[in-house]
């Protein structure tokens, strides 16, 4: 009987699918999203955390410098904040690894960018990075990708849920 491939192996090996569709994968997503947390106004991260699972929130915001954490904070509700903050420190305690952190963020990065595609947010960001003003360009460029593979969320998800 094979060894099971333990679950970061198969979160790298789901990541490595998505890139190779050219969907989710975001080169630098960990900066350009913190970027994003830091510089955006409260109401476009407002109208991108209402897509976003509270739990993928709280991973992916882990380890964010202050700036990025308080334009957060300004966009939610003080209760919403305290939840948020409180599922960060259960993951912290439950010593969750960077694979899930990382996944956290590019699926967080795939909300913006499908957020984007739909015209459902514009991105204005005062003085932004060369990085992020690549990743906006290449996001215009490929925006209509997400329509060719719609069950890929349905098909990783139905594959975790059988470990």
């Amino acid at each position: 009987m094979a060894d099971q491939p333990e679950l970061n192996e198969i979160l790298e090996r789901l990541e490595a699918v998505e890139h190779k569709l050219g969907v989710y994968y975001v080169p630098n997503a960990e900066p350009i999203l913190e970027e994003l947390c830091e510089k955006l106004e409260p109401m476009t991260l407002q109208a991108i955390l209402r897509e976003v699972d509270a739990k993928v929130l709280a991973q992916a915001m882990m380890g964010y410098k202050t700036p990025a954490l308080k334009n957060l904070q300004k966009a939610m509700s003080k209760k919403s904040w305290e939840m948020i903050q409180d599922d960060v420190h259960y993951f912290l305690k439950l010593g969750v690894s960077e694979a899930a952190i990382r996944t956290a963020r590019l699926e967080m990065m795939s909300i913006i960018k499908k957020l984007e595609a739909h015209g459902a947010v514009v991105l204005h960001v005062k003085e932004s990075s060369a990085e992020l003003e690549d990743w906006k360009k290449q996001s215009q460029e490929t925006g209509t990708l997400f329509k060719k593979v719609e069950g890929l969320e349905v098909w990783k998800k139905d594959i975790l849920d059988r470990i």
